[in-house]
């Protein structure tokens, strides 16, 4: 991963995680929704440090020339005294390095996804949503 760390990273959510499960917490935390969607933006613009300090998972798909990533990472909503871990909110997230920029692919929880077989489920997701991202890995 070619990262340069004093350079921020842009952080887009993608349209199709904006019409799925965000609307969800939208609906569910409203005001909360947006103070943890700020957090997360904030995150993101230092995901060289996440990843440093261990708070970002090590990348589930990485490219050949360790320039594209894909991370899952959990997340707790502001006010609800849970956890990240223990919360069962998870974001898929595609990390290009070389343009230094995060796409939020999905927010969802444990349940959008349901059992059995979450990691199953969201991959299958991202080969129909995002063949063009997908063929890096």
């Amino acid at each position: 991963m070619s990262t340069n760390a004093s350079v921020p990273f842009r952080v887009v959510f993608d349209a199709f995680a904006e019409k799925h499960y965000i609307k969800d917490f939208q609906r569910d935390y409203k005001s909360h929704w947006l103070t943890t969607r700020k957090a997360i933006v904030a995150q993101f613009n230092s995901i060289d440090l996440l990843l440093k300090t261990g708070r970002l998972t090590s990348a589930i798909f990485l490219s050949a020339d360790r320039n594209h990533a894909i991370h899952k990472h959990s997340f707790a909503v502001a006010g609800t005294r849970q956890s990240a871990k223990s919360s069962g909110n998870r974001i898929i997230l595609y990390v290009n390095y070389e343009l230094h920029t995060v796409h939020v692919l999905l927010v969802y929880r444990k349940d959008h996804m349901g059992p059995p077989n979450e990691t199953a489920k969201w991959q299958s997701v991202l080969a129909k949503q995002f063949p063009e991202i997908m063929q890096n890995f």
